[in-house]
């Protein structure tokens, strides 16, 4: 029965892939819905995890490949790192929202392959929790401006569907009151700003 299910798979995936137009001729969607995650790494070498939501509106032209949406992007990440200096030990978790802004460009390499590049801009939002020597909690709230410069590749094996992968660079302005807490408790030469590089997939819904 496995091997039944197994080859009407390979014939509908065949017959998916080898229906599919031409991408300069294909008719392009209007809307997508993508959500995805992944890890990153600080500038400080230091891990992240990330989660994040997208909504496009966009389409193409007939006769020309190319497709471009603009989307709204929310993400999150969570940073937890242990800071060691003369001042003691510090465990700091800090924790980004980012929303924002931008235009999306997919470039098709074939019908079901195509790689993609974006450029966003808006503000983020973040706490940062300081435990410093175990005993003195400090909570600092900042808010500023964000970027998100993306690539990556996906695959839609039909068209409503796609899955990718890309990676991220996330950089970051107006941090104030975390790094002021960093240099008031002794922790400023070690603390992270936060920019990051990421790497994540996706899964994504065509209408």
């Amino acid at each position: 029965m496995n091997k039944v299910g197994a080859v009407l798979f390979a014939v509908v995936l065949a017959a998916a892939w080898g229906g599919a137009s031409p991408p300069a001729q294909a008719r392009g969607t209007i809307l997508l819905l993508e959500g995805g995650g992944g890890i990153g790494v600080t500038d400080n070498s230091e891990s992240v995890r990330f989660w994040q939501a997208a909504f496009g509106v966009g389409g193409k032209l007939r006769g020309f490949p190319p497709r471009f949406y603009f989307l709204v992007d929310y993400s999150g990440d969570v940073l937890d790192s242990t800071l060691s200096s003369p001042a003691g030990v510090a465990d700091r978790t800090l924790i980004d929202h980012l929303l924002l802004f931008g235009p999306r460009l997919y470039l098709p390499l074939n019908p079901r392959i195509r790689i993609y590049f974006q450029g966003l801009l808006g503000a983020f939002w973040s706490q940062s929790d300081w435990l410093v020597n175990s005993v003195e909690p400090y909570q600092p709230d900042d808010r500023g401006m964000a970027a998100k410069f993306s690539a990556g590749l996906q695959f839609r094996p039909v068209r409503a569907l796609s899955i990718g992968v890309g990676v991220d660079r996330v950089v970051f302005w107006g941090r104030e009151q975390d790094p002021a807490v960093a240099a008031m408790t002794g922790f400023g030469a070690d603390a992270d700003d936060a920019d990051q590089t990421r790497f994540g997939g996706t899964i994504a819904l065509h209408f």
